[in-house]
Parts: C-alpha cells; structure tokens; sequence
C-alpha cells in the first residue's frame, strides 16, 4: 500500500470520527459545563438545607460574627451561650456557590441580627446543634453512671494506687465533686477531693468510652481500706512508699505505690519463672522483677 493510500484513508477515518460527534471539542465542553452547573446547583441546595436551623455557640474566641456578610464589615464574639437560627444563605459577591467564602444570616433570640461565615457552622468544638444544658445534664448522668457502677460517691474515701497530683501512694482522699470538661483537644472527668490536708484535683481522660473511663478511675483508687492489708509489709516499705522510694525486695504493688505506673513493661518467661522490666521515662530508670519481687535496677 502506497503512502497516497494511507494518507486517503486515514483522512475519511478522521471524517467519521467527526461526523459522530467524537471530535467536536465543543461537545466536551458543553458536558464540563452541565457537569460544573450541576455541582453548583447541588452546593447551593445544600448551603440552604441549614436555613431554619437553631444552633447554639460556646463563649469563645474562634466563632466571628459580621455586621455585614463581608470579612471586612465589623465583629464580634460572643461572651456567653447563646442560641441562634439560620435565616438565610448569602452568596459572597467573590464567589455564587463556595461555602468557604459565602455566609450565613442568622438571627440570636436577643433579637439581633448577624452573619456567620457558612463553613463555620461545622466547628463542632464551639457551635452545637442541641442545648449545652441538655448535653451537660446527658453527660451527667452518664458520668454519674460510670461512678456508681465502679461504687463511689460523693463524700467517699478512697486510696491511691500510686502517686498522684504530688500526693504519695496510699494517700486516704474524700471525693467532693465530679465534673466534665469540655475541652477540645483533652475532654476529662475531673475529680475534685480532699487529701493530704488540702484540695486536689485528678483528671481521667474521657473519650465517649465508659469502658476506658472505668479501666482508670479503678486503675487509680483502692475503693476498700487497703490498711489490713498494708499494715503487714512493715515500716521499712510504708516509709519507702512515703517518700517514694523503692528497694530490693519490694513486689510490684509497692513499686507502684511508690514510683507510680511505668511507662513501659517489658515481659519474658522461662524456667526461672516470670521475669520484667519496668522501664520509667525515655531513657530510664528501668527496674526488672523475678517473679513479683524487684532484684535490680539501672539508672
């Protein structure tokens, strides 16, 4: 076949191509088109689903409130809790659709009316969608579950397992209170009890998890009078425990008691028994156990 050949035939190729269409580039653009139009349409629809809504925001200094719905109009923070219902979705003059620069007017019980930047309304740490009383009372109750589930109540005594808020292992406390704390990188239950002559506060890590709170709290306190039982170590051990000391001959109970939990534990088995390393802080001091009883250490 000549080269003339090949040049006619792949031209009427060409030709049927674009006689169906599969070579008209305005065709494919009037799809990108309909397909951009289509995004923008979905994105107003769902902007305006939260007109009507109610909301609540938490005193703080990251939600900005306009006078106007432009970032250079005048604001303000709120200084207290206080509720509001989305009236309508303003497009920003820069942009019809975007959420990340139109807003929100929204309207405060007060009265007063405001605009909120639209992608705001998802910062779940400052704006809620229920009652801040409400999921205070909801976390109440279930905080006050956890406790009577574990057996302590207000007004009990407990003991420390270890070492905590610079009070020593054994240390008889009276609990007082407990509360949540809504904080946005560490939410804790906060224990508030009396020990060593002086209030204390102790903070166990709340993570929706009943389970892991319980784990903790139990972790941290003897909830019986452990005195029948630690009265038989002897002096030497209960002074050691005091001043948090340790030495050879001490089981893993009074370790803890007196240098706390350790960061890391190492475990191995054999014929000898159970053997383990208790290694405190990065780089140390580890303390290695024989079957329940400390035999060294290395700083």
């Amino acid at each position: 076949m000549n080269s003339r050949r090949i040049i006619a035939l792949f031209i009427v190729l060409l030709c049927l191509i674009y006689s169906n269409g599969y070579g008209d580039s305005s065709n494919k653009y009037k799809y990108r088109d309909d397909e951009f139009h289509k995004q923008e349409e979905d994105e107003i629809l769902k902007n305006k689903e939260k007109i009507g809504n109610r909301y609540w925001v938490i005193k703080n200094d990251e939600i900005r409130f306009y006078d106007f719905p432009d970032v250079l109009a005048k604001q303000f923070y709120v200084t207290s809790t206080e509720s509001f219902v989305v009236q309508d979705w303003v497009p920003s003059k820069y942009s019809s659709t975007s959420i990340y620069v139109s807003y929100y007017k929204i309207a405060f019980d007060s009265g007063k009316t405001a605009y909120i930047e639209a992608y705001k309304l998802d910062e779940k740490d400052y704006i809620k969608t229920e009652d801040p009383k409400i999921i205070d009372e909801k976390r109440r109750q279930e905080i006050d579950k956890i406790f009577k589930e574990i057996g302590i109540y207000k007004g009990q005594s407990l003991w420390l397992k270890y070492p905590k808020s610079e009070l020593p292992g054994l240390t008889k406390i009276k609990i007082k209170d407990y509360k949540f704390k809504d904080d946005k990188y560490l939410p804790s239950i906060k224990c508030y009890a009396e020990g060593g002559d002086r209030d204390v506060e102790i903070d166990f890590f709340y993570d929706d998890q009943p389970k892991y709170v319980i784990s903790q709290i139990r972790e941290t306190f003897y909830i019986k009078d452990p005195s029948p039982i630690v009265s038989k170590w002897g002096k030497r051990v209960l002074t050691a425990i005091k001043k948090g000391k340790v030495f050879i001959g001490m089981n893993k109970e009074q370790v803890r008691l007196s240098w706390g939990l350790p960061q890391e534990i190492n475990k191995s088995g054999g014929k000898w028994g159970l053997h383990e390393q208790w290694i405190y802080g990065d780089f140390g001091p580890y303390l290695y156990f024989e079957n329940n009883k400390l035999t060294s250490w290395q700083d």
